[in-house]
């Protein structure tokens, strides 16, 4: 290993611990083992603060999970604020009857939609 460079094994996907030699999928659990946070280590051994040290495919389940997780989170507030009688809708009604009847024409329809669960 050279200073700042940490030893990544593909076939494995899989990274070199220094302090040990053995190689893990996702360091950064590993390290409890040795009393070390992160930031120590990486620090010890001059590796970038924000270089991920976890394994291709780890990263990608994260990556697809929290895609997930933000997917759910972002329909249960549409939910919620149409238990709770979300306002939006009704404003930009207004202002669309509101210009209708100022210019005569039609703007965009915003009448409010119904969220199925």
């Amino acid at each position: 290993m050279s200073y700042g460079n940490p030893e990544y094994d593909e076939l494995m996907d899989a990274w070199k611990c220094e302090l040990c030699g053995k190689f893990y999928r996702k360091l950064t659990t590993h390290m409890k083992a040795h009393g070390l946070s992160m930031q120590k280590y990486k620090e010890m051994f001059g590796f970038n603060r924000q270089f991920v040290l976890e394994g291709k495919e780890i990263i990608e389940k994260q990556r697809v999970s929290n895609k997930k997780l933000n997917k759910i989170k972002y329909i249960k507030g549409k939910e919620q604020r149409a238990k709770k009688g979300d306002t939006r809708n009704k404003d930009k009604v207004r202002r669309a009857q509101f210009y209708e009847e100022e210019h005569g024409k039609k703007k965009k329809d915003y009448s409010p939609v119904k969220i199925e669960v």
